[in-house]
């Protein structure tokens, strides 16, 4: 079985072997409480940015504090190219699922996107009630799947206030990305989709776009798409 694994804030995350880390706050409460972590048990503890310790519970303190042995750490580089999702903001909890299996299968950004035809509208507080439980939900399913990297997850944006042309690219030119939009009424399939990735220094671009045939959740004109930015591939 895979040792529990946690989140901490990055300066808290000590790389030396024989050092302690403290689990503590809404964390520590759920390894000491909910979890009921014991003294000697195995745990994994991470920064959400590639760097992870392991080793044994040393101390239990409280209803909000685990102390762990560093045992071993290990750093992951960063991904490259890194993968974008943006997802169209959909009714009830679509829009959390479609936030949890990316991050499950490797997306690094998350942008929450207000399309001209979404039933969901985010407007003041809602907005930013909305991006934060979307952050939660990232780093909860981050801890799920074990990743090193927690997806980070923008600000709510429109197409006209966000395009991979306005994004901070790194310095990348047009062939470093690669763009995708995809939609169930498109004539080709995902699977069948080559991308030469060693070929793209930075980020691969993908829009996911919830099927037009969904009753809660109105797909946006093709025209909407292309102002992305072109090339948008469409599967």
């Amino acid at each position: 079985m895979t040792a529990p694994f946690f989140l901490v804030e990055p300066a808290a995350l000590s790389s030396s072997v024989g050092s302690v880390v403290v689990i503590d706050g809404a964390e520590g409460r759920h390894a000491a409480t909910v979890r009921r972590l014991e003294i000697g048990e195995t745990v994994r503890v991470g920064d959400g940015r590639g760097r992870v310790v392991e080793g044994p519970v040393v101390a239990v303190l409280g209803k909000d504090r685990v102390d762990v042995e560093v045992a071993s750490y290990a750093e992951t580089p960063p991904p490259s190219p890194r993968v974008v999702v943006v997802q169209a903001l959909a009714k009830g909890d679509r829009s959390d699922l479609a936030v949890e299996l990316a991050t499950e299968v490797g997306a690094d950004v998350v942008v929450p996107w207000a399309a001209s035809r979404s039933v969901a509208v985010w407007r003041g507080d809602k907005a930013d009630r909305g991006v934060e439980k979307w952050r939660a939900t990232a780093r909860e399913a981050a801890k799920q799947s074990r990743r090193p990297f927690v997806p980070e997850v923008r600000a709510l944006a429109t197409v006209d206030a966000w395009s991979p042309s306005k994004a901070p690219l790194q310095k990348a030119g047009p062939e470093d990305a690669y763009s995708v939009t995809m939609s169930d009424d498109a004539g080709y399939s995902l699977v069948g989709l080559h991308i030469m990735t060693k070929e793209l220094r930075h980020w691969v671009w993908v829009t996911v776009w919830w099927s037009p045939n969904d009753d809660d959740f109105a797909a946006d004109r093709p025209e909407e798409i292309t102002k992305l930015g072109a090339p948008w591939n469409h599967y």
